[in-house]
């Protein structure tokens, strides 16, 4: 489970907020303001308007501040959208323009702007060029103390690992985000990915261990639930792996339960064709629905 942008993004606002109320000339207040606005908007829903004002802005800005987060808001809404090339372009620009001055909000842009890389690379396949810039991330993170993004860096780099074939280091790395991370989202899916891990491994019940404690991480959230669902299939999936049929057919229909709940018909489907694939592995067709 990826780390969400849309948390990245906040917490960049935040940041931003504070260190712009230090600032005193009037022009640069302005732009501050303006800047403030483009991220209200991309917070609240109204990215499209964000990026057409983003773009209205960046022709009349002077100050580095100001046009390196607006070129990072760029960034993140064509990462929102899958335009990896365009993300990257404003990703770049956004730290062309960073402040030289080695303050927190320069140091914050500069992690975030890694994050970026490493994902729009991610996305293209480039794995050992997304390690490199959640490596510089993780570094630079806790140079300067920002836990949270040293943490986000991390979960990451273990899934980049994961994409290389290096399942040992991403393993220790899920770990040490849940023993450390206090961020619920990058608990979550570490634990997740710890139980995909184990069940490469066919170690389904230690797998099932890491997925109980997902679960029960999703049931506590309300807008969690088809993450709930994912995961509930694969505890039934680990159970039908283990030879624990009776177990797996139980698992499947909670998992059902919430989806036709919740209308989602895809996963319902998904569900739906497990049963069916067990009932009739048993020779129980007539129990298959």
């Amino acid at each position: 489970m990826p780390f969400k942008l849309q948390n990245i993004i906040a917490y960049l606002f935040l940041c931003y907020c504070t260190i712009g109320l230090a600032q005193t000339q009037t022009s640069i207040e302005l732009e501050d303001k303006k800047v403030d606005t483009l991220y209200r908007h991309f917070n609240s829903g109204l990215a499209k308007k964000a990026y057409k004002e983003a773009h209205k802005f960046l022709k009349k800005f002077k100050t580095n501040k100001a046009i390196a987060n607006t070129n990072l808001l760029l960034a993140y809404y064509h990462n929102n959208y899958a335009e990896i090339d365009s993300s990257i372009y404003y990703t770049n620009q956004a730290l062309a323009h960073k402040s030289i001055v080695n303050d927190s909000l320069a140091n914050r842009l500069t992690i975030l702007a890694y994050q970026l890389l490493a994902l729009n690379n991610k996305n293209k396949g480039l794995y050992h060029e997304s390690k490199k810039w959640h490596i510089k991330g993780a570094e630079l993170s806790e140079k300067h103390n920002e836990t949270n993004l040293y943490y986000s860096h991390l979960h990451g780099l273990a899934s980049t690992y994961i994409a290389i074939n290096k399942t040992q280091e991403a393993k220790l790395l899920f770990e040490k985000c849940i023993k450390y991370s206090n961020d619920p989202e990058i608990i979550l899916g570490s634990y997740i990915n710890l139980g995909s891990i184990y069940s490469s491994f066919s170690q389904y019940k230690l797998s099932n261990i890491y997925l109980q404690k997902a679960k029960a991480i999703c049931e506590k959230d309300n807008s969690k639930q088809q993450a709930l669902v994912n995961v509930i299939i694969n505890i039934g999936d680990n159970y039908v792996n283990n030879g624990e049929i009776d177990q797996a057919i139980y698992t499947y229909g909670e998992a059902k339960k919430i989806s036709v709940k919740n209308n989602f018909y895809n996963l319902e489907l998904i569900i739906s064709d497990k049963l069916g694939t067990v009932f009739y592995n048993q020779k129980r067709n007539n129990e298959a629905f």
